[in-house]
């Protein structure tokens, strides 16, 4: 039994434009939730006031010597709260008063979780749910808090990509997001010579696409697509957490064949290799070869965008973590 279904109080979505980078895939989330919970599900904007950072500060400088509770319980309502990192200012006023606190979050990297855990008591946090399954397990060892941790991968609505003929495809390979350079500059070469569209960030053109429109376009035109996780691209900051993120299921959606870095967790995820591992030795000439023969990779990109959307969305995503909180509060 879902919450539309159930006589449970309202709950509140709380977003925040504050970081535009990151609303696409925590729009994406919320309009699933609000599709399958109906009108019990309410999207809350929340103000990005300097005085939530004042607040935030002196919480952490009261975690630092005391555990207090803060919230009040006089809502009946359940507060969840989708976010990138580890920033916890878009969850005032609302979590202040309600017992019913929840939050998703992406990028929870492990030197933030001792913090965290104190926060999170402080503001009645029930239930936190990481996006990758080796920061759970690092808060779980590490991190002594009430606040119990879940592992939710990142999902799609797949509903929202689209993809071209695989004869009309016409960007050979694409890359966005985090540059892996090692790899690019061994590649760019290989590409240019054979006269191959190959679609990547510059230091003139750091955002490649503009609109989240112009993104989906591109990603149905693109026959290649280089995936490869933080921990590789940018390991100080992303420590040692190998996560799959929302590109890659964004890949399969709009059906392109992923060459890059398997995340550990994925093979939790998928009963079979879901993408091609790059050969770092002869990366350019793994590349051609898979162009030239891409037929031959049909079959799995088919593979691929039937299992994401039978497994992969975020409805998927949102029964496990409502059964969660339904048995918690």
């Amino acid at each position: 039994m879902n919450l539309k279904e159930s006589k449970k109080p309202k709950l509140k979505l709380l977003k925040t434009d504050e970081h535009e980078f990151s609303r696409d895939c925590i729009d994406e989330f919320y309009t699933c939730i609000a599709g399958i919970e109906g009108e019990r599900a309410v999207i809350t904007k929340v103000g990005n006031l300097r005085i939530k950072v004042f607040f935030i500060g002196l919480f952490r400088r009261v975690v630092s010597f005391i555990q207090p509770k803060i919230s009040i319980s006089f809502s009946k309502d359940i507060n969840f709260s989708a976010q990138m990192g580890p920033d916890l200012k878009m969850c005032l006023p609302y979590f202040l008063y309600s017992t019913k606190n929840f939050i998703y979050m992406f990028d929870g990297w492990p030197r933030f979780h001792h913090e965290l855990g104190k926060l999170f008591d402080l503001l009645s946090v029930k239930a936190i749910f990481f996006s990758s399954r080796d920061v759970v397990a690092k808060f779980r060892a590490n991190v002594h808090s009430k606040c119990k941790a879940y592992w939710i991968p990142e999902g799609i609505n797949a509903i929202e990509y689209t993809f071209e003929d695989y004869q009309n495809k016409d960007i050979d390979v694409l890359e966005f997001g985090r540059a892996y350079k090692p790899y690019h500059d061994q590649i760019f070469e290989s590409l240019a010579v054979r006269c191959k569209k190959h679609l990547f960030s510059t230091t003139d053109q750091p955002i490649l696409f503009k609109t989240k429109l112009a993104f989906k376009v591109a990603l149905a035109q693109t026959k290649i697509s280089i995936c490869i996780p933080s921990n590789i691209t940018h390991p100080a900051r992303a420590e040692d957490i190998s996560t799959m993120t929302l590109r890659y299921l964004q890949c399969m959606a709009s059906k392109c064949l992923i060459l890059g870095i398997m995340p550990d967790e994925m093979n939790e995820l998928f009963d079979y290799k879901p993408i091609i591992e790059i050969d770092m030795q002869n990366p350019g000439e793994q590349l051609l070869t898979i162009l030239d023969n891409y037929a031959n990779y049909h079959d799995l990109i088919e593979r691929n965008y039937l299992v994401v959307r039978e497994k992969h969305q975020w409805q998927n995503r949102w029964q496990q973590i409502e059964y969660i909180i339904s048995t918690s509060i």
